[in-house]
C-alpha cells in the first residue's frame, strides 16, 4: 500500500486530502449532498468499515434494475445497503411515520447528522410522457417528498422526538432508469434539478453508477470494503 495512504489512516486531515479527488471525480451532489461533506466524518466512516460494497452487490443491484420486481423488493435491498442511497448514510429508518398522515419509504441520517427523506418508486416507472411532460406518477411521487419536508418543517419539535436534531431535511426521489430517457428528457430533468435546491431526483441507474464510482475510488486508494 502506498506509504501516504498508510500514514493517512492515522491522520484524519491527511486522509481527507488523499481522498479529495472524490470531489471532482464523483457526483457529490447526489451521494454526499450539495452542501459537501465533513472530512472527519468521512474518515471515521471509512476506517470503521461502514462502507459495505462489493462487486457482487453491484452486480446484484444491476440485475434487479433489469427486472420488473415488486417495489418492496427494491426497498428491501436499499434498506440493507443504504450506501447505494447515500455514501454517508449512518442510520436508515424504514417506514418512518410522520404523524398519522404519512409514512416515508426511508429516513436517512448521515454521518454529518443531516437527514434525507426518501421516496422510492420502481425502475420501470416512467418520469416522462412521450411529449416530454412529467408523468402523473412522477408528480405524485415528487409531491410525496414535498409533503414529507413540509410536515417536518411544520412539526419540528414533534419530529425531533423521533429524529433527533432534524431540521430542513433534504428530499430524495428514486425513480425510473436513465437508459429510458431521451436526450430531451435528460435536459429537462437536469434543468429541474438545477432549479430544485432541496430535492434530488435520481434514477436507479444513477444509484448504481454512483456506487460503482465509489467502489472503484476506494479500490484505487487501497481502502478495504466489506461484502
Amino acid at each position: 500500500m502506498n506509504q501516504l495512504v498508510i500514514e493517512a489512516r492515522t491522520n484524519a486531515r491527511l486522509f481527507g486530502h488523499v481522498l479529495s479527488f472524490l470531489a471532482s471525480n464523483y457526483q457529490m451532489h447526489t451521494s454526499f449532498g450539495r452542501e459537501g461533506v465533513d472530512l472527519d466524518d468521512f474518515y471515521e466512516m471509512m476506517t470503521s468499515g461502514a462502507i459495505k460494497l462489493s462487486r457482487v452487490l453491484l452486480q446484484q443491484f444491476e440485475d434487479m434494475i433489469q427486472q420488473e420486481l415488486r417495489e418492496e423488493e427494491y426497498q428491501l435491498f436499499l434498506k440493507q445497503h443504504p450506501v447505494f442511497l447515500d455514501a454517508l448514510a449512518a442510520d436508515v429508518i424504514p417506514k418512518q411515520a410522520l404523524g398519522i398522515e404519512m409514512v416515508t419509504d426511508f429516513v436517512l441520517r448521515r454521518y454529518d447528522n443531516k437527514y434525507i427523506l426518501v421516496e422510492v418508486e420502481k425502475p420501470q416507472d416512467r418520469l416522462f410522457t412521450r411529449s416530454n411532460d412529467f408523468t402523473s406518477d412522477f408528480t405524485h411521487a415528487l409531491g410525496q417528498v414535498l409533503d414529507f419536508q413540509q410536515w417536518v418543517d411544520s412539526n419540528g419539535a414533534y419530529a425531533r422526538v423521533h429524529m433527533p436534531d432534524i431540521s430542513s431535511p433534504r428530499g430524495l426521489l428514486v425513480m425510473g432508469r436513465r437508459m429510458d430517457l431521451t436526450d430531451q428528457n435528460k435536459g429537462k430533468l437536469h434543468r429541474f434539478s438545477a432549479n430544485c435546491s432541496t430535492i434530488d431526483v435520481v434514477t436507479f441507474d444513477d444509484l448504481l453508477q454512483n456506487a460503482t464510482s465509489l467502489y472503484q475510488a476506494i479500490l484505487r486508494k487501497g481502502m478495504p470494503t466489506k461484502t
